[in-house]
């Protein structure tokens, strides 16, 4: 906690300090989010933009009021996604020479029908808050439409459960007739 201090008294403009995590024995440092795919990267590519891992943030609270923190729309995944994006890169700092660890699944089972379908809802909800315009929504959309049927299909494959893709049909189903 006192590096991650550090950082944000070193750094007056950041707002976020956040650490390595290590997640399952891999230690990630920065991560990036493509915003038309939704895909993951530990490399900045193009498109990709940095963003500080929610499991672990340190928030400067006197430089940034609670209005400006976490989108509430969000149930779970993707508002550390959210908030990174709309703060911008000069507003957080990666701590290097620290290192939190993440007990995965300590909230939700990988590969349950809860975890499946709030990971894709955060995605689509990813698209209308990552947007610029209208049209950008939508290209969004298709992006992840095309991308999130091919994670649904892979995950399926690999976990041996029907659910990954069930997820992805209920919520086709359930945004098409709302």
């Amino acid at each position: 906690i006192e590096q991650l201090a550090n950082g944000l008294v070193n750094n007056i403009q950041a707002l976020i300090a956040y650490p390595n995590i290590n997640h399952g024995g891999n230690t990630q440092g920065t991560l990036y989010y493509h915003r038309y795919s939704g895909l993951l990267s530990q490399k900045l590519l193009p498109g990709f933009f940095p963003y500080a891992n929610g499991c672990c943030l340190l928030i400067a609270n006197d430089r940034l009021d609670s209005s400006q923190l976490f989108d509430e729309d969000f149930f779970m995944y993707g508002e550390d996604v959210e908030l990174s994006y709309r703060l911008g890169v000069n507003k957080l700092t990666h701590i290097n020479k620290t290192l939190a660890f993440h007990e995965g699944n300590a909230s939700t089972k990988n590969g349950s029908l809860f975890y499946e379908s709030h990971i894709l809802n955060s995605h689509f909800l990813l698209a209308k808050k990552l947007s610029k315009t209208r049209i950008d929504f939508y290209i969004l959309i298709l992006f992840r439409t095309i991308i999130m049927s091919l994670r649904a299909t892979i995950r399926t494959i690999r976990i041996r459960s029907i659910t990954p893709s069930y997820a992805l049909i209920y919520l086709f189903i359930n945004r098409l007739f709302k």
